[in-house]
Parts: structure tokens; sequence; C-alpha cells
């Protein structure tokens, strides 16, 4: 199990159906944020991509009320999935307007230390 080194973990209700970038979070300059856990519940079939600024880490296609959930790893607790740089967001693309809710849980680490 590895130290929680970044900062308190917050949690954040998700709630949009914008298709194209839906913009999640960003990291403050001076930080990087960590994406630790996320859920995410389509209304209907939808592709989704994940992007950390311009970069697409995920890609998957979703049915209608099909759950995507993404935690931290076993014995990796408070080691996020993924990692926005200072000024990256944390994006997610939908193909199409779809109502999409979920939960994503992350935490932020001062790179000025």
């Amino acid at each position: 199990m590895l130290w929680q080194v970044h900062g308190e973990t917050k949690q954040l209700p998700l709630r949009f159906s914008a298709s194209g970038n839906n913009t999640i979070l960003a990291a403050p300059s001076g930080t990087n944020m960590f994406v630790h856990a996320m859920t995410l519940i389509p209304s209907a079939d939808v592709t989704v991509k994940i992007y950390l600024g311009a970069r697409c880490v995920a890609d998957m296609d979703l049915k209608q009320y099909m759950t995507y959930s993404n935690d931290d790893m076993p014995g990796m607790d408070g080691q996020g999935t993924w990692e926005c740089k200072t000024g990256e967001a944390f994006i997610i693309n939908l193909s199409s307007a779809v109502s999409v809710t979920g939960e994503v849980s992350y935490s932020y680490i001062d790179t000025r230390l």
C-alpha cells in the first residue's frame, strides 16, 4: 500500500449531457491533479473518450445504463489512475448529446515543493 502523498481526496458528482468535450476539472497552476476513481452511467448508447488535456487515455462504447467504473487498484490505494499536469483539464467527450451521471474522486499535489 502506498502512502497517500496527494492532498485530500475529494468527490465530485457528475451530471452532464452535451455532445463533444465536457471539462470536468482542471489542474490549477502549480499543481498536478490525480483522478483516483470514476463512475459513469449513460442514459443511452454513447462513445466516451477521456482526455487529460489533449491526450486521449480511454475510448469506449457504453450501452444504455451500462455502468463504467474505475477505481484505485488493490494495493495501490492513494495512487491516481490518471494524472493531469499543471494546466491540463480532465475532459469527458461524448459522441452525442446523452445524459450521463456518475462521480469522480480526485486530489491535487503541489508541484512547487
